[in-house]
């Protein structure tokens, strides 16, 4: 994901970085005042104006408005387990007792128990970690004007301030954390109905604004400068948009298979918006073949596949767009991604392949032995920061083909790409 720019009170970030250490610069709104001479020509201006364009303007200048925030915030991975707001990094630390302490794949930030975790922040620029605040929440995180939003072990969505105060819940029922549109500042989670009906829910402000549900079989795709992209139908299924700001919605075309597939790298250039999607089959899910995108978000049936990709250049995962001279491409991994070997080597990926950044870390397949396992990670600006856990094999919690492993330690580094350092966000 790429870094945007959003508009994200002021009161508020001072009281947050008074208990936290953690800072978040300030850009004061200033207008400036209009002389008598000015005031008159744009009068002038406006009324030498034909009605179809001011009605337009004003048009345009509302909905504009309805987005404009009074702060500025540089914010890089909204709606991720790590977000990068301005120099300030914001992630959640489990205890043990905070996660099951078994999860197959070692995939244990999808088992939360509910019990209590700690949101911190790590400043990128004295390169130290503040605890924020402790509460029962857990998973991604997403930040919209000044505030958090989460969910609890439960599904239940809530939003809360900077310092964990004014917790508001939104909704008691199940929300499935999707993603976050930064153009419109939008949250959107899926919600389902005791007939399994999914509905699509949009959240701005602290409210739900929106809700994509007048049709049967919709899935949620991704979200994109301004769009809500999902699926209907099961078979055939068509791929749909749906503009945020006016609630128009886009129909560009079936998908190449006639089963729904999985959505990974979006970006939006030039006018188009481009995503990776996959199809995929088995009980594991795995990618049988990997498809580039291109859709113009205002047309319909304006589908195409843009190009195909070979699967011998990707790790049966879905790739990272790459964008330049006008044209899209792909590489398996986005640059600054980090996985460890089974030697033990921390390694990082840049432009194609892969280059030893440390070694010390432990990765064996012997069942009797601990490994070290990356669970989530973000990059940006040549920093990734990781989660990892030293987990062991945990036999009896297998299932079929699938190991279990329980969770040791975790922890969490920041780890600059170019030279290899490696500082623990502690």
């Amino acid at each position: 994901m790429k870094k945007r720019k959003l508009a994200v009170a002021f009161g508020l970030l001072l009281l947050s970085a008074s208990l936290t250490g953690c800072t978040v610069s300030l850009s004061p709104n200033t207008q400036k005042q209009s002389t008598k001479e000015e005031a008159t020509q744009t009068q002038e201006e406006e009324t030498s104006a034909s009605p179809d364009k001011e009605d337009a303007e004003i048009s345009g200048e509302k909905e504009n408005e309805k987005y404009r925030q009074t702060e500025q915030h540089d914010i890089a991975e909204n709606g991720n387990y790590f977000v990068k707001v301005d120099n300030q990094v914001y992630y959640r630390v489990y205890p043990l007792q905070a996660l099951e302490p078994s999860a197959v794949g070692g995939e244990f930030l999808q088992n939360p128990t509910g019990k209590e975790s700690t949101l911190m922040c790590y400043d990128t620029t004295t390169q130290t970690a503040t605890p924020m605040f402790s509460d029962s929440g857990c998973g991604k995180i997403a930040y919209l004007q000044d505030r958090f939003y989460m969910t609890k072990a439960d599904g239940a969505l809530y939003s809360c301030d900077l310092d964990g105060s004014n917790v508001n819940v939104l909704s008691t029922e199940t929300q499935i954390f999707d993603g976050v549109d930064d153009k419109t500042e939008s949250l959107i989670t899926t919600q389902y109905d005791v007939d399994n009906q999914a509905s699509l829910c949009i959240w701005q402000n602290d409210e739900k604004v929106a809700t994509v549900a007048d049709e049967k079989d919709i899935q949620y795709a991704f979200a994109e400068d301004g769009y809500l992209y999902y699926t209907q139908g099961l078979e055939s299924p068509v791929l749909k948009g749906y503009d945020i700001a006016s609630g128009n919605t886009y129909a560009y075309g079936e998908l190449p298979e006639t089963q729904v597939g999985v959505f990974g790298d979006a970006r939006a250039e030039d006018g188009n918006v481009y995503v990776a999607w996959g199809w995929t089959a088995g009980s594991a899910g795995e990618i049988q073949e990997v498809k580039i995108l291109e859709v113009v978000p205002n047309e319909e049936d304006s589908l195409v596949i843009e190009q195909e990709v070979n699967l011998d250049d990707i790790e049966w995962e879905l790739p990272s767009l790459t964008y330049q001279d006008g044209e899209i491409g792909y590489q398996a991994r986005k640059d600054g991604y980090v996985k460890i070997s089974e030697d033990g080597n921390l390694e990082k990926y840049d432009q194609g392949s892969y280059q030893n950044l440390q070694e010390g870390f432990t990765k064996n397949l012997d069942d009797e032995k601990a490994i070290d396992s990356i669970e989530t990670q973000i990059s940006v600006d040549g920093i990734t920061y990781v989660m990892y856990h030293t987990m062991q094999h945990d036999e009896k919690n297998d299932i079929g083909w699938r190991w279990a492993y329980t969770r040791k330690a975790t922890k969490y580094i920041a780890i600059d790409t170019s030279t290899g350092d490696m500082i623990e966000m502690k």
